[in-house]
């Protein structure tokens, strides 16, 4: 008796995926609300292009379109990797998980960890900087 198995070969593509797919992901360690978020690396968001290694089958990695492939820093992980308590300003580097947006019959993954700078910035408050500029106008 014999048996044959195929083995399909492994393919990998290097994607370049625009800044504009990227979030910052806030789940039960919510953001407060007099905080702003910035990916630090996307300064110029009209242009970045983050390039990400994937590698699966043929059909699976051509099945990724990399204008639809989404990107999202889970700050939650960052929040419990940090045993924080509550978040505070500053820089946090958190890994990116990936949406590619493929039938779930069809599995890619990355060839590396990606990870991005997500700046918490404290929001100015407006009747603040309102009462700054009427007493400065005195």
């Amino acid at each position: 008796m014999n048996v044959k198995i195929e083995i399909e070969p492994i393919e990998v593509k290097e994607l370049s995926i625009p800044a504009r797919n990227f979030a910052v992901g806030f789940g039960k360690h919510e953001k407060p609300e007099n905080f702003d978020t910035a990916i630090s690396e996307f300064a110029d968001r009209d242009n970045v292009q983050f390039k990400v290694r994937i590698s699966g089958t043929k059909e699976a990695v051509e099945a990724v379109d990399e204008e639809n492939v989404i990107g999202v820093v889970d700050m939650d992980k960052v929040f419990e990797s940090l045993n924080m308590e509550e978040w505070h300003s500053g820089s946090y580097t958190g890994e990116i998980v990936f949406d590619f947006k493929i039938p779930e019959t069809l599995k890619v993954r990355t060839e590396n960890t990606y990870v991005l700078t997500v700046v918490l910035s404290d929001r100015e408050d407006e009747s603040s900087s309102e009462q700054t500029s009427s007493e400065a106008n005195e």
